[in-house]
């Protein structure tokens, strides 16, 4: 893992009930649980995290959508 990869953040989708949780890179492979079911998972790899959080944003600029649901702050520093 690149050193700062850890500040950055993907997407996991919940197993149980699908909701979509931002995780940090740093997360990959550790257990987790879900804000919205209570279920308990692993966090995938930071590949699919990376994988599902550029997913989502082909999804929101092919619909030409800007607003992000999601509402997360990203740590740009380097």
């Amino acid at each position: 893992m690149v050193l700062n990869q850890k500040f950055k953040h993907g997407l996991a989708h919940c197993p149980t009930c699908a909701t979509a949780l931002v995780a940090p890179f740093g997360a990959a492979g550790k257990p987790a649980r879900c804000k919205s079911c209570q279920s308990r998972f692993q966090i995938p790899s930071s590949e699919e995290l990376f994988e599902e959080a550029v997913a989502y944003l082909i999804e929101r600029e092919s619909d030409g959508r800007v607003y992000d649901p999601f509402d997360v702050e990203f740590d740009h520093a380097s």
